[in-house]
C-alpha cells in the first residue's frame, strides 16, 4: 500500500522490491482515506453543525479528549466510538473495493 502514489522514497523502494521479486503486478490508484483525512472530515462536519468538541463528545457518549484526538488523526482511535461520532454528525463510513491498475498500463502514460 502506498501513502503517496509512490512519490516518496519509502514507497518507491517498497514498490521496486516487490516488482523485483515479481510479487507485485498491480498498483493501487485513486483516493485513499487516511487517519488525518478522516479527522479533517469529522472536524469540518462538526463545525458545519455548529458544535463544539465537548458538545459532540456528549452527544456521542465519548470523552472530549477522544474527539480532539480523532480530529487530529489518531491512528489508534477505537472504531466503535469513531462510528458513534460519525453517526451523531450524520456521516457514515463506506467501504469500497480498491481500484488497481496493471503496472504495464502505468508505464504507458
Amino acid at each position: 500500500m502506498s501513502c503517496c502514489a509512490y512519490k516518496c522514497d519509502v514507497c518507491r523502494e517498497r514498490f521496486a522490491l516487490l516488482h523485483e521479486r515479481k510479487l507485485f503486478r498491480l498498483i493501487p490508484y485513486g483516493h485513499q482515506m487516511n487517519e488525518m483525512g478522516l479527522g479533517r472530515a469529522i472536524r469540518a462536519q462538526r463545525r458545519r453543525a455548529g458544535l463544539r468538541q465537548d458538545e459532540l463528545a456528549a452527544l456521542a457518549g465519548v470523552g472530549n479528549r477522544f474527539v480532539s484526538e480523532l480530529e487530529h488523526g489518531k491512528s489508534t482511535a477505537e472504531l466503535g466510538r469513531t462510528l458513534r461520532v460519525l453517526a451523531v454528525l450524520g456521516l457514515e463510513l463506506e467501504l469500497a473495493p480498491r481500484r488497481w491498475r496493471h503496472i504495464e498500463d502505468s508505464h504507458a502514460r
